[in-house]
């Protein structure tokens, strides 16, 4: 080997340990700096489903191979029994949450108390990811047979969207011309030992497409599907008609549409950024449209505003969706329309 050959050589494996001991730097500062760092398990363990420590337990009723979570409930229905068969997402499900900090469940055990001589059942039926299509889709597979004298619907402001979020024509037209390599990259990043250098890469490059207009960011694919003339908002009150058509057809009270409004802190409303207005926005044009349609709507604007300013109402610093406190309050708001209701003999 000739000096310069071994000058060469010399000067490679000192530039790759460079890299290597970089690389392995910014891993240990991503690892550090990772919100979930020391939360409880969230995934699949043993086939069983964790939600942020949480199992969850799968109720015998199915709909498409999809399950529901909580406990079995009587087919058919018990005389006498008065029951709620609530719909929705992920914030409905109760991602992150135990089963008896959700909404349904907190609800039931207040309206329980407040008749005690009834017996009363807010049942679930929240699937993640589901819009409001497929939340009318499963009314009308499952809904003869649970036999609700009540529909409730809890409504996320991504709920008019099929597909996801970030689902979006360009986005998906982007992937799949570029998925192969990022996810490439992504891959031998995590095999070397560096799985959350790889997610920043990963994220990075969607960040610098939206950046260049390559694909749309969040907030303007929303603005898209909020747009009245999109093929997603027709479909969204569309399927706000069918569920209020079905409630009629039985001749049950109006269907009731919760808007599940979520906050980091109650403090956020009164000077909202631009995201939680763009999403305040979003939920009034949605909860005027299933007025519109026949529903009794409720929110729960001033309840969060009021809740201690110090005080999270995420599930956990890794994840945004709506904590146990934010589930009792919108649990305490609908106890309220469900007992004046209840009360009056409705």
């Amino acid at each position: 080997m000739t000096p310069r050959s071994s000058r060469l050589l010399i000067l490679f494996a000192w530039n790759a340990v460079l890299w290597t001991g970089f690389l392995h730097g910014l891993e240990a500062f991503w690892a550090f700096r990772d919100p979930g760092r020391g939360l409880p398990f969230d995934g699949y363990k043993d086939g069983i489903f964790y939600t942020w420590g949480h199992p969850v337990r799968r109720t015998r009723l199915e709909y498409k191979g999809r399950y529901f979570r909580g406990g079995d409930f009587d087919l058919p229905k018990p005389a006498g029994t008065y029951r709620v068969m609530a719909l929705g997402d992920s914030f409905t499900f109760g991602r992150g949450l135990a089963e008896e900090e959700r909404y349904t469940e907190r609800l039931q055990t207040l309206l329980r108390g407040a008749f005690p001589r009834r017996k009363i059942e807010v049942l679930n039926f929240g699937i993640q990811g589901v819009d409001t299509g497929g939340e009318r889709d499963i009314l009308n597979a499952l809904g003869p047979q649970v036999d609700p004298d009540r529909i409730l619907v809890g409504f996320c402001n991504n709920d008019p969207k099929p597909g996801g979020a970030d689902r979006s024509q360009k986005r998906d037209a982007f992937n799949a011309r570029h998925s192969g390599w990022i996810n490439f990259v992504k891959q031998r990043l995590e095999w070397a030992g560096l799985p959350f250098v790889g997610g920043r890469v990963h994220s990075w490059i969607y960040t610098v497409a939206e950046r260049t207009g390559t694909i749309p960011t969040g907030n303007e694919e929303f603005a898209r599907v909020y747009n009245p003339e999109s093929p997603e908002w027709k479909g969204f009150t569309r399927a706000l008609e069918d569920i209020v058509d079905w409630s009629r057809r039985r001749k049950l009270a109006p269907p009731i549409f919760a808007v599940l409004t979520v906050a980091h802190h109650g403090s956020d409303l009164s000077h909202p950024d631009e995201n939680l207005r763009f999403a305040l926005a979003w939920e009034e044009q949605a909860r005027r449209a299933a007025e519109r349609a026949g529903f009794i709507t409720v929110g729960f604007l001033k309840e969060i505003a009021a809740a201690p300013p110090e005080e999270s109402l995420h599930v956990n610093p890794a994840d945004g969706h709506p904590g146990a406190r934010l589930n009792d309050i919108y649990a305490r708001g609908l106890f309220d329309l469900f007992r004046k209701e209840m009360t009056h003999g409705r």
